[in-house]
């Protein structure tokens, strides 16, 4: 709902085209500039690739270049005169931070992308603490990291990409501590939904925000972050005590096996319904009990739940739920945050590998000897 006083009219399916403010100085500014970027945006694709490829030698090809050149400095002669024009208003601060490169002709597509990573934060201000209530810092991040993304990596090298954007991103974010902790907290949260454990790793091990404050009052972010900085390889795993099925309480430090998989599941997650019968496939096929043990900790909430996906299931390695989901004390301590997650321990119960899928759980067996 918008407040008294702010007026829109729109067309659902040209957004930013038909997008026009009636009242309020603030937005029509803004909006104004939104349709003029996604307006020069296309054209500026559009000239780009003939720009790389048409023969330099042609004549059209000087037509092209001029018009290149002259789309760019329009655009950003647009975005002066709107911040000459309204120096104090909040969209302008919003623009400020928006404003796009100008890229030479002879610049390739590859030349481009390089120049940009180079110079991304040069326009940035990261002492604005107001910009925090904006989406400015968030989409600058996104951005960012998207330029170390390529499709042909696999999980492991995209992390040692975005471990490189995540230190020049904290590099320019360090001087304010609450624009610093707010970055670190959206970093976060994104390479969380998106199982980036490796990166959180390093993230926990190399920016954890200082603490200041009283020990028994740490934010949610310094919580997680000190949890992650436990969890890397090499740290000693919480012990968990959770009861079996026969309700008897299994002791991870108990666990008498060369190697130890502590695999969070729950009967409601379908990818874990469709990877736990091949690893219990592996666990069957491939090992033996003395240098392997399976304990497998469900997030199931309801007992029949629960026992039910086990039977039908038919596991045979240690099956064990607190029915307390989420909120279990071993989830917690595990900083599970989804399913299927796997540490895999040593006889010692010190974290030797935190494989996210059936492939790298494979290749961590195979490189311990477990399995060949």
């Amino acid at each position: 709902k918008l407040p008294p006083g702010y007026h829109i009219n729109n067309h659902f399916g040209y957004l930013y085209d038909s997008l026009e403010v009636i009242s309020s100085t603030e937005n029509k500014i803004y909006y104004d500039f939104l349709k003029a970027r996604n307006m020069y945006m296309r054209k500026f694709e559009l000239l780009a690739t003939p720009v790389d490829y048409y023969p330099k030698t042609d004549s059209f090809y000087f037509e092209l270049e001029h018009q290149y050149v002259k789309t760019q400095k329009g655009f950003a002669g647009y975005i002066e005169e709107i911040i000459a024009a309204n120096p104090d208003a909040w969209s302008t601060k919003l623009i400020k931070q928006r404003r796009p490169f100008f890229f030479a002709p002879e610049l390739t597509e590859v030349g481009r992308r390089e120049y940009t990573m180079e110079h991304f934060f040069d326009p940035i201000d990261f002492s604005d603490v107001e910009l925090v209530r904006s989406n400015v810092y968030t989409t600058l991040a996104i951005d960012y990291i998207s330029l170390y993304s390529n499709p042909n990596f696999n999980q492991e090298q995209l992390e040692n990409a975005f471990i490189g954007a995540v230190d020049k991103i904290m590099y320019e974010a360090m001087d304010n501590s609450i624009i610093y902790e707010f970055i670190v907290d959206y970093l976060v949260g994104g390479f969380e939904r998106f199982h980036f454990d490796k990166v959180l790793d390093y993230i926990a091990e190399n920016y954890t925000p200082e603490q200041c404050e009283n020990e028994e009052r740490k934010s949610d972010l310094q919580t997680r972050l000190l949890k992650y900085a436990e969890l890397t390889n090499g740290k000693q795993a919480p012990d968990i005590v959770v009861p079996g099925v026969d309700g008897k309480q299994i002791k991870l430090s108990k666990i008498r096996a060369e190697y130890t998989l502590v695999l969070f599941w729950a009967s409601w997650c379908p990818h874990c319904n469709e990877t736990l019968p091949k690893i219990l496939n592996i666990y069957e096929n491939s090992t033996n009990r003395k240098k392997l043990e399976v304990l497998s900790i469900s997030l199931d909430k309801e007992m029949e739940e629960w026992k039910s996906a086990i039977d039908s299931a038919n596991y045979t390695w240690l099956d064990a739920c607190d029915l307390k989901g989420w909120d279990g004390p071993a989830v917690v301590d595990y900083n599970v945050y989804a399913t299927p997650t796997m540490f895999l321990l040593d006889k010692d119960k010190k974290i030797v590998a935190k494989p996210i899928t059936l492939e790298e759980l494979i290749t961590a067996l195979q490189k311990e000897n477990i399995i060949k």
